[in-house]
């Protein structure tokens, strides 16, 4: 019996994973970090809010190679976790991502979040190029 409810729990949990949405996922941490109260500043400078940010920013990152999407995705789930869980600004849990990678740069994940640190900048300064040209709009990606 004990054997019979640990193997319906694992199904349970395993189709849990497997239901969830890699895109949902990364709408719902790039709206953590849109809705920082700096990213609300710099966003709104650009024209747009949260939202459209988001979609711009999702857009740019569907054109990246698998690995590059895998960092950024990386990157942003750890920034709005953390700044979930302590309320801490995401600039400043940026800035930490990167100190293990100086640290110990033998190890991969911190030198795969301090790449990520590196894109999603990158990409930041691109959508803001984007609202600047048009090719995104509050409302509409």
């Amino acid at each position: 019996m004990k054997r019979t409810i640990t193997i319906a729990a694992a199904v349970i949990v395993l189709g849990a994973c497997a239901g969830s949405d890699p895109k949902a996922e990364l709408r719902a941490d790039c709206t953590v970090i849109a809705e920082d109260e700096e990213g609300q500043e710099n966003i709104a400078g650009m024209g747009g809010d949260p939202a459209s940010f988001c979609d711009c920013m999702l857009a740019r990152i569907e054109m990246l190679d698998e690995a590059t999407q895998a960092k950024v995705a990386l990157t942003l789930d750890t920034v709005a976790t953390r700044a979930t869980e302590t309320g801490r600004p995401v600039e400043d849990i940026a800035i930490e991502l990167m100190r293990p990678a100086m640290v110990n740069p033998d190890d991969k994940t911190a030198r795969d979040l301090m790449d990520g640190v590196g894109l999603v900048g990158r990409m930041i300064d691109e959508v803001e190029e984007d609202f600047g040209s048009g090719a995104c709009t509050k409302g509409a990606a």
